[in-house]
């Protein structure tokens, strides 16, 4: 794994340690909860930032959360012993991408995704996707800060950048159309049923002492002794 882009912990070039990459995950641990073993049986996940963990030992399996990145490590002990998130450098990369969307493209400005967001109807969903979304501006900006040489490309350490598919804008808005036509979005983590947590106001650090957490309080082991070993 000490190969690998993930163990220098940096998704953008520039010199430094690891950093805290990603401040929110929004996968559907639904997925897990599908094909695992019935709760009380023992788990290994990725800690990330702490999210899936999280919800499968809610579920009442015992857990064991792994990362090549030290950072996330200490940011999900952090946040599941009570503190806010942060934003990672991903986000903060989404972010950017938002605002130079709602910049030019008046259907992603926050006000309008909320309502889109929030809605319930797949069908509806598929419908204003195709209508007020998936528009040829949409197009052609991901075409330009996504295929390879593009501004995501160029920002990413060479590492990533040279993992970009060469159709990835394509790829991506094909998943986000199969997605709203199947599911509704104030179902799906990271639309609507993480809308409200993304616009509260969180705090920057956290000064709790998590030291205990891990044993006691969620009794979910985050082992750095696996993660260095990982890393090897």
């Amino acid at each position: 794994m000490s190969g690998t882009p993930w163990a220098r912990g940096r998704l953008l070039g520039g010199f430094g340690g690891p950093r805290l990459l990603f401040g929110r995950m929004y996968e559907d641990w639904g997925v897990e909860l599908a094909v695992f073993p019935p709760p009380g049986a023992r788990v290994l996940c990725i800690a990330s930032a702490g999210d899936t963990a999280a919800a499968l030992h809610s579920a009442g399996y015992e857990v064991t959360a792994v990362d090549v990145n030290p950072v996330q490590l200490t940011y999900a002990r952090e946040r599941l012993a009570g503190c806010g998130t942060r934003e990672g450098t991903a986000e903060a990369v989404m972010r950017l991408g938002r605002a130079a969307a709602a910049r030019l493209l008046p259907a992603w400005r926050q006000r309008e995704l909320h309502r889109f967001l929030t809605l319930d109807d797949p069908v509806e969903q598929a419908h204003r996707w195709r209508e007020e979304l998936d528009t040829a501006g949409l197009r052609r900006l991901m075409r330009v800060a996504l295929r390879p040489g593009g501004a995501l490309a160029v920002a990413l350490r060479p590492s990533f950048a040279g993992v970009v598919p060469t159709r990835f804008d394509e790829v991506l808005r094909r998943r986000l159309e199969r997605t709203v036509g199947r599911h509704p979005n104030a179902a799906i983590p990271g639309c609507g049923g993480c809308w409200r947590a993304r616009s509260r106001r969180v705090p920057r650090r956290c000064g709790h002492r998590a030291s205990g957490w891990c044993a006691t309080t969620w009794r979910t082991r985050w082992s750095r002794r696996r993660a260095a070993a990982m890393t090897r």
